[in-house]
């Protein structure tokens, strides 16, 4: 497959008996979101946003993800990219590991890592994608700024988050999650963190015919500033 061919880049869902039998109950119930009727619809809409994003910055040749979760993003990104790293905090690599097997997805290194402390070199990557990590993190700034280390000057990053509303809280607040122990960042809070660190180029939010303070989702595709 060619980068950036978009007639051959692979489904951003997999097929349910493609799905790895996670024993982390957070993931499980997060992966069920992307499933269960209505509630997909805006899950998966954040999934096909977060990968036209990620086309629009291509070529790339190394690629990071932060937070890879079920690891449904990774196929797209090692369509686009040459090398893909992925990292998240829980202890189910082996599992989106062999989930990426049964696509035929290779290429990817998985590795339990904190965004705060990332275990790369400077200017390691020339494209970085991170959703729905950022709103969890109560060391923001650190974060922004070992995103900012691991990118090359010029790179670009995708980074996706939910709004802070009353709506968002009530619906987070439907399927069992806990947004004030969870989410002790707002999307405005997220927004200007990464306004002091990187040039943004692009915001859009889902549905975007809403005002972005009303609106369910949020990205922003930044770019580290060339020295």
């Amino acid at each position: 497959m060619s980068l950036g061919d978009e007639t051959a880049a692979p489904g951003i869902v997999p097929q349910r008996q493609l799905l790895a039998r996670l024993d982390d109950a957070e993931l499980r119930r997060f992966v069920r979101l992307h499933y269960l009727p209505l509630v997909r619809m805006v899950y998966r809409k954040r999934l096909q946003t977060s990968r036209g994003l990620m086309r629009g910055v291509t070529p790339f040749r190394r690629a990071l993800e932060v937070g890879f979760g079920p690891g449904f993003l990774l196929p797209a990104l090692a369509h686009y990219a040459q090398k893909v790293v992925a990292v998240d905090i829980h202890h189910e690599s082996g599992r989106v590991a062999a989930m990426l097997d049964r696509q035929r997805v290779t290429g990817v290194l998985l590795m339990r890592n904190s965004i705060t402390a990332l275990a790369f070199r400077d200017a390691s990557f020339d494209f970085v994608i991170s959703t729905s990590v950022l709103e969890h993190i109560h060391a923001l700034d650190a974060a922004v700024r070992e995103l900012s280390r691991v990118v090359r000057p010029g790179g670009s990053l995708v980074l996706g988050f939910p709004m802070k509303n009353r709506l968002t809280d009530t619906l987070f607040k439907m399927v069992g999650f806990a947004v004030d122990e969870h989410h002790p960042n707002s999307h405005a809070d997220i927004i200007a963190a990464l306004g002091r660190t990187f040039r943004i180029r692009h915001q859009s939010h889902l549905p975007n015919w809403l005002p972005l303070d009303f609106a369910l989702y949020g990205w922003v595709l930044c770019e580290k500033p060339k020295q």
